[in-house]
């Protein structure tokens, strides 16, 4: 009969509830594509580079074969080929730790996709950044205006009783007697011992929270 309005605070709060769920989700999509496009960059990076380092390598062993031979002729000094020879080590080790940070970039990227094989995608430069809202701060401003119809609700019912009523067997009515009757329900902080008051506390509480959310995600 009177509810002082909780029936559409509560239809208010359920779809606030209903939008944050979804913007949640939403958000939770959108990092897991971010992840997999910062691991498809670190292994689109290290395998470009493990190609460089390797052309680096062929002309150096090339170089050392040539020093070698002048090596040989006279025409230079020993400590010129093992010069080269150190370079095409250490080209040699660069080439191999790069070949293994590529595995396991490639690894992650698999663990992420659960796809075995990649084509090549051409990254733009253009920043991703969102423009605007950032999902953080929507949803933040979801929860604030949540919490504002929550404790609106809540302090209500704290203030105003509640009234309803219920088909109880009473009296008997028609050739068929049937059973019927109402019971008068009245809700009401006093008649439950301070609960009402008590949940309008946890909804304040919930509005400072979601406030103070709201602060960091403007940040």
């Amino acid at each position: 009969l009177f509810d002082g309005g909780n029936s559409k605070r509560a239809v208010e709060v359920a779809d606030f509830d209903l939008q944050i769920s979804y913007l949640t989700f939403q958000k939770a999509v959108d990092d897991a594509l971010i992840e997999i496009l910062k691991a498809y960059d670190i292994a689109q990076t290290k395998a470009d580079l493990l190609a460089v380092y390797k052309k680096q390598l062929g002309a150096l062993r090339e170089l050392e074969t040539l020093i070698a031979s002048r090596t040989e002729s006279g025409a230079v000094s020993n400590s010129d080929l093992l010069e080269a020879r150190k370079r095409v080590q250490s080209a040699s080790f660069l080439v191999t730790d790069t070949a293994l940070a590529l595995a396991e970039a490639r690894d992650r990227l698999a663990l992420l996709t659960g796809q075995l094989q990649f084509g090549r995608v051409q990254l733009s430069s253009v920043s991703c950044k969102a423009n605007g809202e950032s999902d953080n701060l929507r949803i933040s401003q979801m929860e604030l205006a949540r919490g504002r119809v929550a404790l609106e609700k809540a302090e209500m019912a704290a203030l105003t009783p509640r009234v309803t009523l219920k088909p109880v067997v009473g009296g008997e009515i028609g050739p068929n007697r049937l059973p019927v009757g109402l019971n008068l329900d009245v809700q009401s902080d006093v008649l439950q011992g301070g609960a009402l008051t008590a949940k309008a506390n946890i909804a304040r509480n919930q509005l400072a929270a979601a406030e103070a959310q709201l602060g960091v995600a403007r940040l």
